[in-house]
């Protein structure tokens, strides 16, 4: 963003504002070359760690999400999408293999801690929002006192998931679909998890809502997401890699620069692309 004088003059991508000369003599910005910095791959961490995992519900599952990863779960109805986003959530647990969460052996005793450091977010968020108000649902747990002594940082906290003051006091019923599913981020993200699972999250919403939804999930580089969808084109602009997913297995695994190549079974099994 370009500000003179106080107001905004100029948007757009970093990248395009840095190689243009033009736009360096007009807004004083420094030559850019990029070449000179190019990307050093690093072996990042892995968060998620299923090791021959089977479960009752068909799904079976051999992978690993490393940190930072934005990996886009596609596949027809009924394939084990929302299944597997139960299992990286302990929802459901292996009968067969282990997985591993920030490197802690998923179980039935240490479910509390996995679930700190993961945080799911379903396509109807009114379905599960139990505050009395937008601002107890967000953050609900702490004591009295705490929501009170720290309100204007609450308040700033929901503003930047686009949630106006005035919507505190509202009970999460009456706001509209989008209002209800930035609500819903705003809960999960509170917490500061280490992975947030997506499911269908831009179902049913306006195009404004959407549009507002995807903006803020743009900027979320330090979270790992699986982000479950029909519609491909809901996450080619942010995914690292795209799994699809048939009868619970994970029959493709590519990375997000040749998807195309993979276009025609994509659609074959009923994905939009």
């Amino acid at each position: 963003m370009v500000i003179k004088n106080g107001k905004l003059i100029d948007m757009g991508k970093p990248q395009e504002a840095l190689i243009n000369s033009e736009m360096q003599s007009l807004y004083g910005f420094r030559k850019f070359e990029e070449k000179k910095f190019p990307k050093a791959p690093k072996e990042r961490q892995a968060v998620l760690e299923w090791k021959q995992t089977k479960y009752e519900s068909r799904l079976s599952l051999n992978k690993v999400v490393r940190a930072g990863e934005f990996i886009g779960i596609v596949g027809p109805s009924g394939s084990g999408k929302t299944t597997l986003l139960d299992s990286a959530i302990g929802f459901i647990l292996p009968t067969e293999g282990q997985l591993l969460v920030c490197g802690e052996k998923i179980s039935k005793a240490s479910l509390k801690t996995v679930r700190r450091k993961t945080r799911l977010v379903l396509q109807e968020a009114g379905e599960y929002l139990i505050g009395r108000n937008v601002y107890h649902e967000v953050f609900y747990g702490d004591s009295g006192r705490d929501l009170k002594a720290e309100r204007q940082e609450r308040l700033s906290f929901l503003e930047g998931f686009g949630i106006p003051a005035r919507l505190a006091e509202e009970a999460p019923e009456r706001l509209s679909g989008g209002e209800r599913q930035k609500v819903a981020l705003a809960a999960a993200l509170r917490t500061l998890p280490e992975v947030l699972l997506l499911d269908e999250p831009l179902l049913g919403l306006d195009i404004l809502s959407r549009a507002a939804i995807q903006t803020m999930i743009s900027t979320w580089d330090n979270l790992t997401i699986l982000y479950v969808t029909h519609d491909l084109r809901e996450v080619l602009q942010f995914a690292d890699r795209l799994w699809l997913i048939e009868n619970g297995n994970v029959v493709l695994d590519c990375s997000i620069e040749c998807w195309k190549e993979h276009q025609e079974q994509f659609r074959d099994l009923g994905v939009r692309c």
